[in-house]
């Protein structure tokens, strides 16, 4: 039997462990949390940090692994490239991981390519914003964070000030992004890639509260939008998917469109949270399994992306959950 690597070991993980497991391989779990839920579920679980690049290599040469990957997560999605692309694995490069987490690179991307994208500034100094004609609203944001830590929109310069020492130190980079407010609804589009060839998931209709840090309330697969809306997304976001070189696994795209007009907010190239179950309940796909094919190199399937039926999931912000958010 083979050995395979799933790096972190939260809930999020667990779907793709029992995939993983499901495929007949020896299944290892690395996290820094000695009481993380995939741990008595693995074959072997190491105490082992999602970050620790270098010791997760080591191990992965140890076992001689048949594949390495990841969900839902940003650092486990850059050590699982790192370490894919040590070992000539199914993985995208390690650079379009790092281009994929800091919004910073991602911008340039966007620019380089001409994909429309708000208008952004990066800061790293909060002196310089004294020197800035700055246009209000302001979205701020850390440049290398998910799952929307630190990001705020601010109305006027005392509002920017006050937060953006609070977004700095979130930023392991200290790199801070002052965006242009977007208007339009907002979608995320789900992927699946191998060997650079592309196949569009689901777009997800995103719902958020009505507060300034831009919490998710709601998630709905199929979107409702009209078929010239769908072709635009799609042809647009295989663009996008280009322009990062993504070759293999999943991929996670936010956009707003407003009248027709795109402008795409981030991309990640992993998989979206609770996105698995989504497109499972809503169209009968194995989202895991497309990705653990496409890790170990496989052609994708062919498969029908008719739905049966909407999926909706609802987030309760309770104040823990909101606190966790907004670290």
């Amino acid at each position: 039997m083979k050995h395979f690597f799933i790096i972190g070991g939260s809930s999020l993980q667990r779907d793709f462990l029992h995939c993983v497991k499901r495929a007949g391989f020896i299944s290892h779990v690395f996290d820094y949390d000695k009481n993380c839920v995939c741990k008595g579920e693995a074959d072997f679980f190491h105490l082992i940090s999602v970050d620790e690049k270098e010791q997760i290599l080591a191990l992965a040469l140890k076992y001689q692994i048949a594949g390495i990957g990841t969900s839902a997560s940003e650092l486990g999605n850059i050590t699982a490239c790192y370490v894919g692309e040590k070992l000539n694995l199914g993985t995208n490069s390690y650079q379009t991981a790092l281009n994929t987490t800091d919004k910073s690179k991602m911008k340039e991307i966007f620019k380089r390519f001409n994909i429309p994208c708000a208008s952004y500034l990066v800061v790293q100094d909060i002196k310089e914003l004294e020197k800035l004609d700055l246009k209000f609203p302001l979205v701020i944001k850390p440049s290398d964070r998910s799952a929307g830590r630190g990001v705020m929109l601010v109305r006027d310069k005392s509002e920017l000030l006050e937060h953006f020492g609070y977004c700095q130190s979130l930023a392991y980079n200290k790199k801070v992004l002052l965006e242009e407010l977007l208007y339009g609804k907002q979608f995320s589009v789900e992927t699946i890639s191998s060997h650079s060839k592309h196949r569009i998931i689901a777009i997800t209709e995103e719902y958020f509260n009505d507060s300034n840090d831009f919490c998710e309330t709601n998630n709905l697969i199929p979107a409702r939008i009209s078929d010239d809306e769908k072709t635009l997304i799609h042809k647009e976001c295989l663009r996008v998917l280009e322009a990062f070189d993504i070759k293999f696994g999943a991929a996670h795209i936010e956009l707003k469109l407003n009248k027709n007009k795109i402008n795409f907010i981030e991309i990640a190239s992993r998989t979206g949270g609770f996105r698995d179950e989504l497109i499972h309940n809503a169209f009968g796909v194995d989202y895991n399994e497309l990705l653990l094919q496409s890790i170990l190199k496989e052609n994708l399937p062919d498969f029908s992306l008719k739905a049966r039926q909407f999926c909706l999931v609802k987030m309760i912000l309770l104040e823990n959950i909101l606190s966790f958010i907004r670290q």
